[in-house]
């Protein structure tokens, strides 16, 4: 939007302020992050990517209004999980990507799991318009996280029978 500029002084003082809390006051706690129906264009991204990196973020997540994103977000998801080992739960509720999209944050947290480093939750409520194909339920259930949550997104009967398959087959 036109005044996207206007605002990244003070994304850039939340970024720092985050950074701040974890080195100098967090001790043994942590933060939840949630970014909620606030617009984050790649500016924004490329602000609080170095910051969620390097701090004491344990759960991140953002609300969406369910329009589709046109930006670099699921980079910048997979970047993060890659690199913030105390990032333990991710969520997005009403966040529209592609599937490819959602591929890319499944196997960021597939690629973490072979690091020994658990993601225990992974929320995806109201982020599939007319529901989850097959091959992404598929991806989403593989991805290691510990608990997946799928909450409204208009998933049938038909999706009953993947998801019985991989608890049957999931030591």
């Amino acid at each position: 939007a036109d005044h996207d500029d206007v605002l990244i002084p003070y994304w850039k003082e939340f970024a720092n302020a985050i950074v701040h809390w974890s080195e100098y006051h967090a001790g043994e706690a942590t933060l939840q992050v949630i970014i909620r129906r606030i617009e984050t264009p790649d500016a924004v991204l490329d602000v609080l990517c170095p910051a969620i990196k390097r701090s004491k973020v344990r759960a991140f997540g953002f609300t969406g209004d369910g329009s589709p994103k046109t930006w670099r977000f699921a980079k910048f998801i997979g970047d993060i999980i890659r690199t913030n080992h105390g990032l333990t739960s991710l969520g997005f509720h009403s966040v529209t990507l592609s599937n490819e999209e959602w591929k890319t944050i499944c196997n960021a947290i597939r690629m973490r799991h072979l690091q020994a480093s658990i993601m225990r939750g992974f929320q995806l409520k109201k982020c599939f318009v007319g529901g989850i194909c097959t091959e992404m339920l598929k991806d989403i259930l593989t991805s290691k996280a510990l608990g997946v949550d799928l909450g409204s997104n208009g998933m049938s009967s038909n999706e009953s029978q993947i998801i019985a398959e991989f608890l049957a087959s999931n030591p």
